[in-house]
């Protein structure tokens, strides 16, 4: 894409952007658990997030009406209906030698073609979405057929015929220019949509071969180009890519759905009975464009009787007046529409400039004045949302910018100690302000929180026996009323549960220089997954990172016990730092002072570093001399050992918390 086409969205348009599509998502997808985030590259989903490009158009109506599109196809389309296993098997016999490669770009094109016309019959709203979004993707096929170098693509010309036809909805925008791909096209077309509505995925790639036949015909490889197209392992960049289907993607979601068990959706044959395949131009139509062209003349009566023969169909305006329509959508363009007829394929400006209007030409579902009409409509629904979206999102931010991390905000609490050997600072937002890696990290981790909260919850309770509810209808018998049996039925007894106790919680996470790598992100993901179960629980908790010099620890707030769990806190949690030195002693007394003065009944301090302090002995002797009602837990990140310094200590990652620490972190609520 030419990069003047680019826009990066602002952060506060993509965090309003991405609370929107996140319900829209996991509302297609029919999985609460899917994430949305925004990143740079080709869209695509892996099962568990979507990816979409915060810089798809200059047009920021259509920007975000190409992510509504590309989020429909990904969730409504792939999560529910694309077997990525069976198309990992075809991958495997082009490495193998033993499928064509072309095989790759074939199955692409035939199953978004499916996918998109199930997401279309499932989620009419979704589908007209898609189908602005494919008419001004038609627009640049147009160009590239053109000759226009600034828009390229790494499929070949009769590929990306054919999903012009088969997905954008549009005429072979080669029609007329390339003899070949002209008969390829007249070959194909009867077959496709036999092709494209089948049950699944596995179906699709059979379809795919049969296809692959016709296309070979036409444009035959040697086994040169056969075995460099092999090797390409479908990793060619592809600006207009709504997805990436790389041999490395696919791969991934291969491997992720078979991880999660899923079962894919199959399709009902009755779901393609309206899909349709764009009609071929007829004679009269082509004379019509070089007539405009200054090479041609048209002949009206001529059209209706070769469009008759070649089965085409030709709209009623064509028989009344087959010269005058001039391809531009003005006359008879309501009739025109209704018959779905072809026209001119020349809406660019005269030096082929491209041009995003709504009269966008070459296409018929382009010239009709039904999309024109629903792209206003959508057009302005849309810049109505935008604006909506804009406003609520700047009443969030000035909420929470309200309760921003910074000393004043701790002071406040009544458990700042100005004289402590550390300094208090806030997490400064430098952009962090997404909060989809926590999402990312805690929906990875899924399993293991609710196995800790179900533990926490059975472990921390009051040690005090729960008391007994007697003159109860049902329970057990009480002895003391058995007496009163003839004149009551209240003669049972129920033990009461114990109260759970109230629980604080303080996390110091290491973020010194010798964390740095992967050893900071570790340590992030290990803080959210904690979060993630603390905020179940319904604790009281503080997240602080720490790096210094010499004997003076610099305290970074990620998330105070005031603060709510909001995107901003998230993000805090989520963003991996590291540098400076380890003064892990003076953090370990800043906030085991901090913690001793919080009104709780059980109070734990949890330090996650690499086991390399600065301060050894300082944080030998804040551990020794703590309040008895603190329990200490020392996390060793990335298998570091801190048992010199932790009774209670745990050497793992997020992922291996469960398994590895569930033990010690039994014995350490039981010793409270």
């Amino acid at each position: 894409m030419a990069e003047n086409l680019r826009r990066t969205m602002s952060n506060r348009e993509v965090r309003a952007a991405q609370r929107t599509m996140t319900r829209l998502t996991r509302i297609l997808a029919g999985d609460h658990s899917i994430g949305v985030r925004f990143a740079a590259g080709v869209p695509h989903t892996d099962g568990k997030t979507v990816v979409l490009n915060p810089a798809y158009d200059a047009d920021p109506v259509l920007n975000r009406i190409a992510a509504e599109a590309i989020a429909a196809h990904e969730a409504a389309g792939h999560i529910r209906h694309t077997d990525f296993g069976a198309w990992m098997g075809m991958i495997n016999e082009i490495l193998a030698g033993t499928e064509d490669p072309v095989m790759r770009d074939m199955v692409n094109i035939l199953e978004d073609a499916r996918v998109n016309h199930l997401v279309a019959q499932q989620f009419p709203g979704s589908g007209d979405m898609m189908k602005v979004h494919h008419a001004h993707t038609y627009q640049r096929f147009l160009q590239m057929a053109k000759g226009d170098t600034s828009v390229q693509s790494h499929l070949a010309p009769g590929l990306i015929a054919l999903a012009s036809e088969v997905i954008a909805g549009g005429r072979n925008p080669y029609e007329g220019m390339n003899d070949e791909i002209d008969a390829f096209m007249d070959e194909v077309r009867p077959v496709c949509k036999g092709a494209i509505a089948q049950p699944n995925t596995s179906a699709i790639v059979e379809q795919a071969r049969k296809v692959t036949e016709i296309y070979r015909k036409h444009f035959p490889a040697t086994d040169e180009q056969m075995q460099d197209e092999a090797n390409a392992r479908g990793d060619g960049e592809n600006p207009f890519a709504d997805d990436d289907h790389s041999d490395s993607q696919v791969a991934k979601n291969a491997a992720q759905q078979e991880a999660m068990g899923q079962q894919k959706e199959e399709a009902d044959p009755s779901e393609f009975d309206n899909f349709e395949m764009p009609k071929k131009s007829t004679p009269a139509q082509e004379d019509e464009d070089s007539e405009e062209d200054g090479s041609g003349s048209g002949d009206g009566e001529d059209s209706e009787e070769d469009s008759e023969e070649d089965g085409s169909g030709s709209s009623d305006s064509d028989e009344e007046d087959g010269e005058e329509e001039d391809g531009s959508g003005s006359d008879g363009d309501e009739e025109d529409s209704d018959s779905n007829s072809d026209s001119d394929s020349d809406s660019d400006s005269e030096d082929g400039s491209d041009s995003d209007s709504d009269d966008a030409s070459g296409s018929d579902s382009l010239k009709s004045t039904e999309l024109k009409e629903l792209m206003d409509k959508i057009r302005e629904e849309m810049e109505e949302k935008i604006h909506d979206e804009d406003a609520d999102q700047k009443k969030r931010d000035d909420k929470e910018d309200k309760q921003v991390n910074n000393v004043d905000h701790y002071k406040d609490t009544g458990f700042y100690d100005a004289d402590s050997s550390a300094t208090v600072q806030s997490t400064p937002a430098d952009g962090h302000r997404n909060s989809y890696q926590y999402t990312h990290y805690v929906t990875s981790h899924k399993g293991q929180v609710n196995t800790l909260v179900a533990q926490m919850k059975r472990l921390i309770q009051s040690r005090k026996p729960g008391k007994v509810s007697r003159r109860e209808r049902m329970g057990y018998l009480d002895e003391r009323r058995v007496v009163w049996a003839d004149e009551t039925d209240r003669i049972y007894k129920r033990k009461k549960a114990p109260k759970t106790q109230n629980v604080a919680v303080e996390v110091v996470i290491d973020e010194s220089g010798s964390m740095g790598g992967d050893r900071a992100a570790y340590a992030a993901e290990m803080a959210c997954v904690l979060s993630e179960m603390m905020q179940k629980l319904g604790w009281d908790y503080e997240v602080v990172g720490f790096q210094g010099r010499g004997s003076r620890a610099n305290i970074n707030v990620r998330k105070g016990f005031k603060d709510a769990l909001n995107d901003k806190t998230k993000a805090s949690l989520s963003v991996a730092r590291a540098g400076s030195c380890t003064p892990a002693g003076a953090a370990a007394l800043w906030a085991r002072d901090r913690l001793q003065k919080f009104p709780a009944e059980k109070k734990i301090m949890i330090m996650i570093f690499d086991g390399q302090p600065d301060d050894s002995q300082v944080l030998h002797d804040a551990i020794k001399n703590s309040d008895s009602s603190i329990g200490w837990l020392g996390i060793g990140i990335d298998g570091c050992d801190v048992s010199p310094w932790f009774d209670h200590n745990i050497s793992c990652n997020a992922d291996q918390l469960v398994a590895v620490g569930m033990n010690t972190i039994r014995r350490l609520t039981r010793g409270l």
